[in-house]
């Protein structure tokens, strides 16, 4: 489903992935706007680690 990581040599065991989810609670979900122009979006997030699911949460001003 996914493509293989272009920079595999820093990509993170999933174990560790699953650690970062569980102990940081703040992010943020980056992503490209029109024309290809990058913007981030700070946001609060929660895993629930019985079914693998990451929530998001942003307030809106």
């Amino acid at each position: 489903m996914f493509r293989k990581m272009r920079r595999f040599k820093q990509q993170l065991p999933e174990a560790e992935c699953r650690e970062v989810l569980i102990e940081a609670k703040r992010g943020v979900l980056s992503m490209l706007g029109d024309d290809g122009y990058p913007y981030g979006i700070p946001m609060n997030h929660w895993y629930c680690e019985e079914d693998g699911i990451l929530y998001f949460h942003s307030a809106k001003e």
